[in-house]
């Protein structure tokens, strides 16, 4: 049996997976109360977090340590089971990306029997939850660590994510934006469009001025191969809730609804849109 080990930059909870998939939680706290520190949890209320978030308060990621994760692949090792580790964008999530590294070096030099690996999915987001997904459905029905290896390296660029970004205060104080192209979505008086490209980069696609222009482009730049598809929001549900009711005028896949977990939300801020999705052969 194969442990597959991912955190919460996946979008989703613990309970949306079966029992051989571990999602360690991303802790967060506020500005002005940094020594109080909340883990990404389900029961943890999105209300009051996105509420403060509406009231300006900044939420900062704690990032996972290497201990948080050597001790998950400890638990599976003494079980027998082989691990796989599946962490986020480096571009996003540089400090847990490099906790999970060292934790699986580690790992190697205490556990020699041990079969282990280690992938930077170049994703967040549900777009990465719909790999791991996938991984654990497979594993459940007996693939190997190294055919699940495989099927990674052969697929790991269909799974899309694209997001409508108006925090753009935020995206400079994160540097995910140049200080040129914050000044001119100043001075134009847009907002960008991001998707995550195969290196894990976030890239500035489209700028619009409405949010009903960026529910056209998201509409119609969804691949018409996708599966899986998913709107994601940040405590926008009337919004996505009526996106997803268009969406699936125009695509014969089940269109889901997921809001932001606070991982995400800490990073990306309120008001939020945008879609994750399998991409399908032609």
């Amino acid at each position: 049996m194969v442990r597959i080990i991912t955190d919460s930059y996946c979008g989703f909870y613990q309970n949306m997976f079966p029992d051989n998939v571990s999602v360690l939680p991303v802790s967060f706290n506020f500005a002005g109360e940094e020594e109080t520190v909340y883990r990404d949890l389900a029961y943890y209320s999105n209300d009051d977090f996105y509420r403060r978030l509406s009231l300006g308060i900044k939420a900062n990621i704690v990032p996972l340590t290497k201990e948080d994760i050597l001790n998950t692949i400890k638990e599976a090792a003494m079980k027998g089971e082989d691990v796989l580790c599946l962490a986020p964008s480096y571009y996003v999530a540089s400090s847990t990306v490099r906790a999970y590294s060292d934790a699986v070096t580690l790992a190697k030099d205490a556990y020699p029997a041990l079969n282990i690996e280690y992938v930077t999915t170049n994703n967040i987001s549900v777009g990465m939850g719909l790999l791991v997904k996938d991984l654990s459905k497979m594993a459940e029905e007996g693939y190997s660590l190294k055919e699940l290896m495989v099927y990674i390296n052969e697929n790991i660029n269909r799974y899309k994510t694209i997001f409508y970004w108006p925090n753009i205060e935020q995206m400079r104080e994160r540097k995910f934006i140049s200080p040129i192209h914050f000044k001119l979505h100043k001075l134009c008086n847009t907002m960008p469009i991001y998707r995550m490209d195969p290196d894990g980069v976030l890239r500035d696609e489209k700028d619009v001025k409405t949010f009903s222009a960026a529910q056209e482009y998201l509409r119609n730049n969804v691949d018409e191969h996708a599966r899986n598809l998913y709107v994601v929001h940040s405590h926008i549900e009337d919004e996505a809730v009526e996106f997803a009711a268009t969406l699936q005028n125009y695509h014969d896949t089940k269109v889901s609804i997921v809001e932001m977990n606070k991982t995400l939300g800490s990073i990306m801020g309120p008001k939020v849109l945008g879609l994750s999705y399998y991409k399908k052969n032609n």
